[in-house]
């Protein structure tokens, strides 16, 4: 279940050796259908979008001490986001974490133990352009970047409520999506990063899954 904790009483909920999985994408690429079908794995847990890991690493880096860790989990535990989990998580069980992994690893273990899973997933599609940093937190994270036909992708991202109102602007998020996350991902060791793309996965998804 990511990393260990150095030092402590033991901070995860679920101990395991498990490698988290992201799944990031463009926008209306298909990140939501690929989580459902990961998720439906018995072994792997996937909560809600989090949205919060890469910028919160940034900002506050590895807890130097309990308060710091504390805090920490506090103000993730505090993230609207987050709080749609319903996890029944106490501040203090971040007390022993001096990584932001076992940060990151003891929340998404809450929720992978209530599914009664060993390993825990993310989804978040902007992700796609923070491969680096979840690489830096997890050096063991495995990326699964799903990639629309950039036609479907940005007419559908024109029109949603969120996205940017036109085609053109979709597009050309489409693109630096997705060179970001193959950039990325071409830096990766083999194994650490894999694309999939959506129209394949809707035609054989059994065999994309495999």
């Amino acid at each position: 279940m990511g990393q260990s904790n150095r030092g402590g009483t033991g901070t995860s909920t679920i101990e395991s050796i498990e490698r988290p999985l992201f799944i990031v994408g463009s926008p209306r690429s298909g990140t939501g259908l690929l989580r459902n079908l990961v998720r439906s794995h018995p072994r792997i847990s996937i909560p809600g979008e989090s949205h919060f890991i890469p910028h919160f690493y940034e900002s506050h880096g590895d807890p130097a001490n309990a308060d710091e860790a504390i805090q920490l989990g506090r103000k993730i535990l505090q993230f609207s986001r987050i709080q749609k989990w319903g996890l029944d998580l106490a501040v203090e069980e971040f007390r022993d974490c001096r990584r932001y992994s076992d940060v990151i690893a003891l929340l998404f273990s809450k929720w992978a133990m209530i599914e009664g899973k060993p390993r825990w997933g993310d989804k978040t599609p902007h992700y796609v352009r923070h491969i680096p940093t979840l690489v830096r937190i997890f050096s063991n994270a495995q990326v699964l970047h799903i990639i629309r036909d950039p036609r479907a992708a940005s007419r559908s991202w024109s029109m949603h409520p969120y996205g940017p109102g036109n085609v053109y602007s979709a597009a050309s998020q489409w693109n630096d999506n997705v060179n970001a996350g193959r950039k990325a991902g071409s830096k990766l060791n083999q194994g650490a990063y894999m694309e999939i793309r959506y129209e394949q996965l809707l035609e054989d998804p059994s065999t994309i899954m495999m």
